[in-house]
């Protein structure tokens, strides 16, 4: 049992209210939370015995929750269960860390550990920038961005994934911060300006003759001092991308697009796509990771 302020983490659900003969079965057994989520257990009226347990099931400990616990929380991944005492009116909500929000309430995948790094490294003293994430994707990276305090904008040409961020965005009345829109890339007709562009492994899949007019019009719309940040697989004769698409950059192309940008990281390196060969393991390949800084 953690008894702790919730300053640092938010509520992203709350379960409807249990009495002594509806409190699911699977509470009373041991269960705990999972990874990265605390439970807060309300008792409206009545008691509740906490017995918090070790993996074997064994009681290390027993607590009498009533009304008067206004902040009792279980850490996550702490066995326990739970037992009316009499009568009870009692919930539970869940909370997480800021960063977790979007992933833990509407299932969006952890976003890019190249995101993060980004951000909470190179560009950890940039607040409140204009961010655009092309090629959203379902919209992993733009979520997090977004939690970090930045205005986004989410572009993708799948009209479902920019539908459900769009949900998303009403629901969490977050419009004033972000934007999702239905976007072809290949059109290189952006509108706005960014401090920080990203793509990550998106390129591959635009037509071959439309990069130079894309990274191009990505450039024209990036502030002073601004940045790109792209992810994309590299193919070369030594080593070969695996997997077939309708572009794919050969070893220092993408950072020759940018020679009078300051090239703050360059790296091409072996990673791995999400696709699975026959064998269930994931396709291997050789990827470039760059960070720019536009100069003027």
């Amino acid at each position: 049992m953690l008894t702790a302020t919730t300053a640092s983490l938010v509520k992203y659900k709350t379960l409807p209210i249990w009495t002594e003969t509806t409190l699911p079965k699977s509470f009373q057994t041991k269960h705990n939370t999972k990874q990265g989520t605390w439970g807060k257990i309300t008792v409206e009226a009545g008691q509740l015995q906490y017995d918090a347990l070790n993996e074997a099931g064994e009681i290390l400990s027993t607590e009498i929750v009533t009304p008067q616990h206004t902040d009792f929380f279980v850490s996550p991944g702490a066995w326990h269960r739970v037992k009316p005492l009499g009568p009870l009116r009692c919930f539970v909500e869940f909370y997480c860390h800021p960063d977790d929000y979007f992933s833990k309430k509407y299932q969006f995948a952890a976003p890019h550990r190249d995101i993060q790094a980004l951000i909470q490294g190179p560009l950890a003293n940039h607040s409140n920038m204009n961010i655009l994430d092309l090629g959203c994707g379902k919209g992993r990276n733009v979520t997090y961005l977004y939690t970090q305090g930045h205005h986004v904008t989410a572009l993708d040409k799948n009209i479902d994934a920019i539908n459900h961020l769009q949900t998303v965005i009403q629901a969490e009345n977050a419009g004033d911060r972000f934007q999702a829109r239905v976007y072809d890339i290949e059109s290189a007709s952006l509108s706005d300006r960014y401090d920080l562009i990203i793509s990550t492994v998106v390129f591959q899949f635009l037509k071959r003759k439309t990069l130079p007019h894309v990274i191009k019009d990505m450039q024209a719309h990036t502030k002073k001092h601004g940045y790109h940040f792209i992810i994309a697989p590299v193919s070369s004769t030594e080593f070969p991308c695996p997997i077939e698409f309708p572009s794919i950059f050969a070893p220092q192309e993408l950072r020759n697009y940018y020679t009078h940008w300051q090239i703050c990281d360059y790296r091409e390196q072996w990673g791995t796509f999400h696709r699975k060969d026959s064998s269930g393991k994931p396709f291997e390949a050789i990827f470039a990771t760059l960070l720019a800084r536009k100069n003027a």
